[in-house]
């Protein structure tokens, strides 16, 4: 790809909605994963984790400014699978 190409593709990417933004960036994972080099690495990640390399929630420390909350909230969301908009982190 040309860097005047890579350039509109960012300016354009730049245009899109948060939500097409999302939607663009859901696109290109799936392209990473389908990847040999994309499920090589995601079985480095998963043999790791299995060797006992894991972080958990409860590792991080509870700071003053709810990081912790903030990011057990997102996680809840994404399991359940709710939208970032629809969805108040301190209702968690």
């Amino acid at each position: 790809m040309t860097a005047t190409a890579m350039l509109d593709l960012k300016q354009r990417l730049a245009r899109l909605t948060e939500t097409e933004r999302r939607a663009a960036a859901a696109y290109l994972l799936r392209f990473k994963h389908a990847s040999s080099a994309g499920r090589r690495e995601m079985s480095r990640w998963m043999k790791e984790m299995d060797a006992g390399k894991k972080t958990r929630l409860s590792d991080f420390p509870k700071s003053r400014h709810g990081c912790t909350d903030r990011i057990r909230a997102r996680l809840v969301r994404e399991s359940c699978g709710l939208s970032f908009d629809t969805y108040d982190a301190k209702s968690a």
